[in-house]
């Protein structure tokens, strides 16, 4: 979203912290997990019931790590069981997983000064020929999807994964597909990916590789986006608050 954000956690000048959103959608997440995994290793997923008591006790054991709310009370519980229900019986029957939070890190540029290597967690592989899964728990419905089929570093990154770990019994070209879950409603985003997308993945790590290694003090800022605010920026306050004062909005 920001280079400079990017640099200032990557270096430890900014920390940063949960908000009541992060850990909303790790609830949801985690209760998905535990659900595919019982899937997966016996072929009968957790119950609906099962499902949601698993989000809910991750919500309840993380609360304690909220640092900014952005829910009024009770809203997050409601929030987490409606998106826990709607993807048990709209999204769950039809996945076929083979891995769940896969992690990954694997050379992407080798040839680069120093070497350039990609890593991150997939939240769902399925058996071929069937799309790599990632969820979603925005606070609101997805728009210009067009956007995401364009230039998604994600789905490129996931997807450019897959097909390279063969050594680890995957090594198939697999598709991408959003499943955003709502407020109780499900929306997807399916993407088809090769290798004109990874291109300019490589691309895009060549030019981050490259500023990385020339040790600058300051990235470039980028300021256009709800994500510059000090609501939503943990590098606020060392970055464009530095000028623009604490909250520049406040009294607007």
């Amino acid at each position: 979203m920001c280079p400079e954000r990017a640099r200032q956690v990557r270096e430890g000048v900014a920390i940063s912290t949960d908000s009541s959103n992060t850990v909303l959608g790790s609830a949801v997440h985690y209760g998905i997990e535990q659900c595919l995994i019982d899937k997966m290793d016996t072929g009968v997923p957790m119950s609906k019931a099962d499902t949601l008591d698993a989000a809910m006790q991750y919500w309840h054991s993380h609360i304690k790590d909220i640092v900014r709310w952005n829910h009024k009370e009770g809203e997050p519980e409601k929030i987490i069981e409606a998106n826990s229900n709607v993807w048990w019986d709209e999204v769950m029957p039809d996945i076929q997983p083979i891995a769940i939070e896969y992690e990954f890190c694997l050379p992407l540029v080798p040839q680069h000064t120093p070497e350039i290597w990609l890593k991150g967690t997939i939240d769902c592989i399925q058996e071929s020929p069937l799309p790599i899964v990632d969820w979603k728990n925005p606070g609101r419905k997805p728009h210009a999807e067009w956007e995401k089929k364009r230039w998604s570093v994600q789905a490129a990154a996931y997807t450019w994964a897959v097909q390279a770990m063969e050594p680890q019994g995957f090594g198939q070209a697999q598709n991408f597909e959003f499943v955003y879950l709502v407020k109780g409603t499900v929306y997807r985003t399916y993407l088809e990916l090769g290798p004109a997308d990874w291109a300019g993945l490589v691309a895009l790590a060549h030019s981050a590789g490259t500023q990385i290694a020339a040790n600058l003090p300051e990235w470039p800022l980028q300021m256009s986006g709800w994500h510059c605010t000090p609501k939503w920026c943990p590098a606020w306050n060392s970055c464009r608050g530095r000028y623009a004062g604490p909250d520049p909005w406040a009294q607007l």
